[in-house]
């Protein structure tokens, strides 16, 4: 399913994770996606880009950034350094708050997609797992879980 539409921007959101930071901070992490491990905020940054007005607190996990209902907000994330031997992969977003202000989360091959529903601040937790790397680069075998909160407020 794919929720852009005509007249709908896309917001992409990128969390950067150093997954050698991680494995060494956090050993011994979770293997189990239900229960994945808690990590400080501060252990990755977010970017946003394509916002309908100026993004705030770029590379924090507390992004603020201009939307519109219908736009879609697409989430994904990255290696530091890009030519790490591991992959990261967000497997789930969930939202911590009393406001929705998107839709239920929708899983693309690289991404989670979710529909802008109005303006408002809300706390999401971002579930992600780091992987070894096959020959084509894609995730092959998984070595942990780990979440991180996140604010996100659209204006």
């Amino acid at each position: 399913m794919d929720l852009t539409t005509k007249g709908s921007a896309l917001i992409k959101i990128l969390t950067d994770v150093d997954p050698e930071k991680i494995k060494n901070k956090y050993q011994n992490p979770s293997t189990n996606k239900e229960y994945p491990t808690g990590i400080d905020r501060n252990d990755v940054s977010m970017t946003c880009t394509g916002s309908r007005s100026d993004v705030r607190n770029q590379g924090s996990t507390d992004l603020e950034f201009g939307a519109y209902p219908d736009d879609v907000v697409s989430f994904s994330s990255t290696t530091t350094p890009d030519n790490s031997a591991y992959a990261v992969s967000i497997y789930s977003i969930q939202n911590h708050s009393r406001d929705r202000i998107f839709s239920m989360p929708v899983t693309k091959e690289n991404s989670i997609e979710l529909k802008v529903q109005g303006g408002g601040k809300t706390n999401l937790m971002l579930l992600f797992g780091i992987y070894t790397k096959d020959g084509n680069g894609k995730p092959k075998d998984l070595i942990g879980c780990f979440y991180f909160d996140s604010s996100i407020t659209i204006r």
